[in-house]
């Protein structure tokens, strides 16, 4: 049952998230509101990401160098 909520909450986000980038997409064209979007989504992230390391602080990553290698940026 708590899926249910979860989706019914992600859906409705979702749907604002889509307001505001199409209301922005006038005044800022699709740059501000690719910009928008991913701030709007920017805390939601943060608190999902705080809330996990405080579920699981015994959990850290410890990133070996291969890791930074296939991670690094592409030129």
């Amino acid at each position: 049952m708590l899926s249910v909520l979860i989706v019914c909450a992600a859906s409705a986000f979702q749907v604002s998230r889509n307001a505001v980038q199409r209301g922005m997409m006038g005044d800022a064209g699709p740059w501000g509101a690719t910009l928008v979007r991913f701030l709007f989504g920017f805390p939601f992230a943060a608190l999902l990401a705080l809330g996990a390391w405080i579920l699981t602080p015994h959990a850290l990553l410890h990133p070996v160098p291969r890791f930074w290698l296939v991670a690094r940026p592409a030129r």
